[in-house]
C-alpha cells in the first residue's frame, strides 16, 4: 500500500499475513517491508526518515490499523480440561493452554478486535484432548459473537473427545452469531457414555448437543456425535420430542449450516428449521427424526446429499414416536417457503412404525409449506412394515410442490407409497414407485381441498389388489393402473412395469425405466440452484459420483440414470457346480 505524508515522500508498507501458529505474539499480519519511493538527499533521508524512529512507528501503526483486516488481527487460544502445557494432538501439542472455565467466563470475551488470550471476532479456540464432564454438566456457553468477516471458530484437534455420562448442554450458542464449531475431519467426538433406556443405562437426560435458539450464522461441521441417547427398549417412552437432540432450536434462528457430520443415537438429529437452513453431506442413523420441525416464515431451506439409515431402534410397542428421516411441519401463521430437498439416500430398516421418508405437514388453517422441490432422493428401505404415510407424504394446505426423479421402494406391508391429503399446484414427474404388494397411491381431499394436480412420466409398479386411490373431490379406488389412468386422466405417459432394480435402487440393463422419462432440463435451470444439481442423477447421500443427464433426449425415470459404460460390479465369491 502507498500513501503520502506531508506531500514530501511516498512510503510503501508491505503488509503480509503471519503464520499465526508460529507467531510469538499471535498476530496475523505484520509489516514485512518499508520502501521510500521518492529521490531525497542523504541528509534528508537521515534526519527525516531514518533518524526519527517515531515516524516509522507511526506510519507502521497507521498502516496496520487502516489496512489490515480485522480477521488478520485475531488470535488463537488453546483450551484443555485443566490448562497447562499440553502434550498430544497436532495443533495443540506443546501449546500453553487455558482451562475450560476460561471460555465460560464473560470477561474473557470482547466484541472488538481480540488480543492475547481474549476471545472475540476472528479468534480460533482450539479444543485440546479429552474433556470429561459429570452427568448433567454443560460444556461451553458462548459469551459473545463473531462478525460477518471474522467468525469465531471452535476447532477440534486431532484427538478431541468431549465426553460425559450424560451432558446437559454441550455447546450453548443461543442468541449468538457468526460462530463455527468444527470437528476437524471427524476427528472430533462429542459423546454420552451412559445415557439411554433405563434397562441398560444409568441416565435418562434430555441432552442438547448444540443449542441454537435465536442464533444466526452458525456452522456445525465435521463432527462425530455419538450415543447421545441410546434407545434400545420397545417400552422406553422417556424421551419427549425433540429431546435429546443434536440441534435444538426454538424456531427463531437463521442462517444455520450443518455439513459433513455423523450423528447417531438421539431423538431428533435436527429440530431447527431455521430461516436459510442448509444441511448437506451428513450421515444420520439410530434416531427418531433426522430433520424435524417448522418455523414461522422460514425460507430458502436446502437439504441435500445426506445419508439417513436404520431408525428401527426407536420403535415402541405403544408407537410413541413419529419416525421420519425428513419431516417439515408448518404450524405457524407465516408458513414455510422455498424448500429444496435433493440427493438424499434413505435406506435400511426405518422401523415398523416408520411414517414416511419425506413428510410435509401443516395444520390446515395456515399457508403451510409452499414452493417445495424434491428430486434425486432415494427411499429404499428394508422395513417389515410401515410406511403410514408413504415414501413421500403431504398433508393439508401445502401449495406449489414439485416432486421429480425420485425413487421409492416401499415395504410390502405399507399403507401406500405416495400420500396426498390436500393442497394445490402439485407436479409429480419421472418418479419411480416400486410399491411391491402395497397400494401405490392415496391422493384425495382428506384434510383439505385438492386442485391442480399433475402426474406423468412415472413408473407405478404394484402387485396389490387395490393399487390406486385418486380423486380431487372424493377418493375412488382402482384395482389396476389402466383403470386409474382412464378415469383420472393422469399419468398419460407413465408406465406400470417392474423396474428391475439393483439392490441400491439403480437400474439394470433390462429396466423399462431407461429413457422413459421426460427431459426436465428447463425445470432444472429454472430452480436457480448452484451447480444445477438436477442435471445429474443422485449422489445417494454423498456415497457415489453422480452421472450427468442428457441436455436433450429422454431422461430415465427415477433418481438414478443408467450408465451402460459403468454397470454395477458383478457378484463375487460364487461357486459353480457343473452337471
Amino acid at each position: 500500500m502507498t500513501f503520502s505524508i506531508g506531500l514530501l515522500l511516498d512510503i510503501t508498507v508491505v503488509v503480509s499475513p503471519v503464520d499465526r501458529e508460529h507467531s510469538p505474539t499471535g498476530e496475523r499480519c505484520q509489516a514485512s517491508e518499508i520502501r521510500v519511493s521518492r529521490e531525497l538527499s542523504p541528509r534528508f533521508m537521515e534526519e527525516t526518515v531514518i533518524g526519527p524512529r517515531k515516524l516509522t512507528l507511526v506510519v507502521l501503526a497507521f498502516s496496520l490499523a487502516a489496512f489490515c483486516p480485522s480477521s488478520l488481527w485475531a488470535n488463537t487460544v488453546y483450551i484443555s480440561q485443566n490448562g497447562g502445557t499440553f502434550s498430544g494432538g497436532t495443533a495443540c501439542n506443546g501449546q500453553a493452554t487455558l482451562p475450560i472455565s476460561f471460555v465460560n467466563t464473560s470477561s474473557n470475551w470482547v466484541s472488538g478486535n481480540p488480543s492475547g488470550n481474549q476471545i472475540g471476532p476472528g479468534t480460533t479456540v482450539y479444543l485440546c484432548g479429552t474433556f470429561s464432564g459429570s452427568a448433567k454438566a454443560s460444556f461451553i456457553t458462548a459469551q459473545g459473537s463473531g462478525t460477518s468477516g471474522s467468525p469465531i471458530l471452535f476447532q477440534a484437534d486431532s484427538n478431541t473427545d468431549i465426553t460425559s455420562p450424560a451432558w446437559s448442554v454441550v455447546f450453548n450458542l443461543s442468541g449468538r452469531s457468526y460462530i463455527t464449531v468444527d470437528g476437524n475431519s471427524k476427528n472430533g467426538v462429542i459423546e454420552n457414555t451412559n445415557n439411554g433406556s433405563s434397562d441398560n443405562y444409568a441416565n435418562q437426560v434430555g441432552t442438547v448437543v448444540f443449542g441454537t435458539n435465536s442464533s444466526s450464522h452458525i456452522t456445525i461441521s465435521n463432527w462425530r456425535i455419538s450415543n447421545i441417547y441410546v434407545h434400545d427398549s420397545v417400552s422406553d417412552t422417556f424421551p419427549a420430542n425433540p429431546y435429546p437432540c443434536g440441534i435444538c432450536d426454538n424456531g427463531a434462528s437463521s442462517y444455520l449450516t450443518l455439513h459433513d457430520n455423523i450423528w447417531h443415537d438421539m431423538n431428533f438429529q435436527n429440530s431447527a428449521i431455521a430461516d436459510h437452513l442448509v444441511e448437506y453431506n451428513d450421515e444420520v442413523y439410530h434416531v427418531n427424526h433426522g430433520i424435524g420441525g417448522g418455523d414461522a416464515n422460514s425460507t430458502n431451506i436446502l437439504i441435500h446429499d445426506n445419508n439417513y439409515h436404520d431408525f428401527q431402534n426407536w420403535d415402541t410397542t405403544s408407537n410413541n414416536y413419529h419416525i421420519d428421516p425428513i419431516h417439515f411441519f408448518a404450524q405457524n401463521a407465516s408458513g414455510m417457503s422455498g424448500v429444496y430437498v435433493w440427493n438424499n439416500y434413505i435406506h435400511g430398516d426405518l422401523g415398523a412404525h416408520a411414517n414416511a421418508c419425506i413428510y410435509l405437514e401443516s395444520n390446515g388453517n395456515n399457508p403451510g409449506i409452499n414452493n417445495f422441490y424434491a428430486f434425486n432422493n432415494v427411499c429404499l428401505t428394508t422395513n417389515s412394515s410401515g410406511f403410514g404415510s408413504g415414501c413421500w407424504g403431504m398433508g393439508n394446505q401445502n401449495t406449489s410442490h414439485t416432486f421429480f426423479n425420485n425413487t421409492c421402494v416401499s415395504p410390502s406391508s405399507s399403507s401406500y407409497a405416495h400420500w396426498i391429503t390436500g393442497g394445490a399446484a402439485y407436479l409429480a414427474e419421472n418418479n419411480l414407485f416400486n410399491c411391491n404388494d402395497a397400494q401405490c397411491m392415496q391422493v384425495g381431499p382428506q384434510y383439505g381441498s385438492l386442485s391442480n394436480v399433475t402426474f406423468d412420466y412415472n413408473d407405478w409398479y404394484s402387485t396389490a389388489g387395490q393399487q390406486f386411490c385418486y380423486g380431487l373431490t372424493n377418493e375412488p379406488c382402482y384395482s389396476s393402473f389402466a383403470s386409474y389412468r382412464s378415469a383420472s386422466g393422469q399419468d398419460g405417459h407413465s408406465i406400470a412395469a417392474n423396474p428391475q432394480l439393483n439392490s441400491d435402487g439403480s437400474e439394470t440393463s433390462n429396466s423399462p425405466t431407461i429413457a422413459a422419462g421426460a427431459n426436465l432440463s428447463s425445470l432444472c435451470t429454472g430452480l436457480g440452484l448452484a451447480g444445477n444439481p438436477c442435471m445429474s442423477d443422485s449422489s445417494l447421500g454423498n456415497t457415489r459420483t453422480p452421472i450427468a443427464r442428457p441436455n436433450s433426449g429422454a431422461w430415465d425415470i427415477g433418481a438414478l440414470q443408467y450408465d451402460a459404460s459403468n454397470p454395477p460390479n458383478p457378484p463375487t465369491n460364487l461357486n459353480a457346480v457343473i452337471h
